[in-house]
């Protein structure tokens, strides 16, 4: 809350809404100082080839990722005792997806919200996307080719903030 909203509000006797507003300010700023760089945690669960599809030249796989990740919004408003809300959520790019069948769909997207007090949140997600591939079809999966994903991260502050 902003102290212009708050003030020649009556919240009761004994409350000084400035003072409040001020404290709140440099909590805010104490806990700036104190910020750790940004760190997004990706592990890999599960990846697994549903199926490849020859005639299109095209694989369809799950991934099952659990992220974690510092978010400083999150935690001043979880240490000012407001709802605290992430300002950030990732987002994958699958720039290999077929455009036959469309982009990646989301199966299960679980957020960890309940951590405001230490900044960290955390995800639990699947995904199923249709990939383009380059593969030889002819003996597939009977001569050993080896199927490659590569995961790439970009840091918060170039991804756009919802």
């Amino acid at each position: 809350m902003d102290g212009e909203c708050l003030e020649g509000l009556d919240l009761g006797p004994g409350i000084d809404v400035k003072k409040a507003v001020s404290d709140r300010r440099q909590k805010t700023l104490e806990l700036e100082k104190t910020k750790k760089i940004c760190t997004i945690r990706i592990s890999k669960k599960e990846i697994s080839l549903l199926e490849v599809i020859d005639t299109e030249r095209c694989m369809r796989v799950k991934l099952h990722l659990q992220m974690n990740w510092y978010d400083l919004d999150f935690l001043v408003a979880g240490k000012v005792g407001e709802i605290a809300q992430p300002r950030w959520y990732p987002t994958f790019n699958f720039p290999g997806a077929s455009p036959i069948h469309g982009p990646a769909v989301i199966i299960r997207d679980d957020y960890s919200l309940n951590n405001a007090k230490s900044g960290q949140i955390g995800c639990d997600r699947e995904i199923v996307v249709t990939l383009d591939v380059d593969l030889d079809h002819s003996s597939f999966p009977f001569d050993r080719q080896t199927l490659e994903f590569q995961i790439r991260a970009t840091t918060p502050t170039d991804v756009p903030l919802p």
